[in-house]
């Protein structure tokens, strides 16, 4: 997950009523081949995975 993600989830949160999760702490750093790696400390929030609930909203 990047910064811009971060933003995201911080601009749902505020905007609108969708639950999000509270977001603790955000970790980069450089991995092992060069790469960015990036972790997220966040709230857990109960639900159905958006791909799990998408059909279900589009058949009533």
């Amino acid at each position: 997950m990047t910064i811009q993600e971060v933003r995201n989830m911080h601009l749902v949160a505020e905007k609108t009523m969708i639950p999000v999760p509270g977001i603790h702490e955000v970790c980069r750093q450089e991995g092992k081949e060069g790469n960015k790696v990036a972790a997220i400390l966040r709230n857990y929030v109960p639900g159905k995975p958006f791909d799990e609930a998408w059909d279900a909203l589009n058949n009533p």
